[in-house]
């Protein structure tokens, strides 16, 4: 096959393997832990190693990302900003507190 081979079997194993877990969780998994686990991805992505992480999304992304409409996911926010996961928010994104969305996902 060669080099170039290997890298394009390797890239499509990649996708394949996103989109089965995609699946997986659209199939198994309710729509606010695929919600929480969404904000965690993204936090962490964004956070640099710190507690607090600013999110620039909006709700509609958010529902586009978890396979749901925005007034789920808005109603989940309204609860985490009670729960204190979501210490601010903006038309245009959030602040989160990783340690109490991971508390929050620990006891799912």
């Amino acid at each position: 096959i060669g080099p170039m081979g290997n890298r394009i079997i390797e890239s499509l194993c990649v996708r394949l393997r996103h989109l089965t877990d995609m699946v997986e969780d659209l199939t198994f998994k309710d729509v606010e832990y695929r919600v929480l686990t969404t904000l965690l991805k993204v936090a962490c992505e964004t956070s640099r190693g710190q507690n607090i992480a600013t999110i620039r999304m909006t709700h509609q992304d958010i529902a586009s990302m978890t396979g749901t409409v925005r007034e789920v996911v808005s109603r989940i926010i309204a609860r985490l900003k009670k729960e204190k996961v979501i210490i601010d928010s903006s038309v245009r994104g959030f602040t989160i507190d990783i340690r109490i969305l991971l508390r929050l996902l620990s006891n799912k």
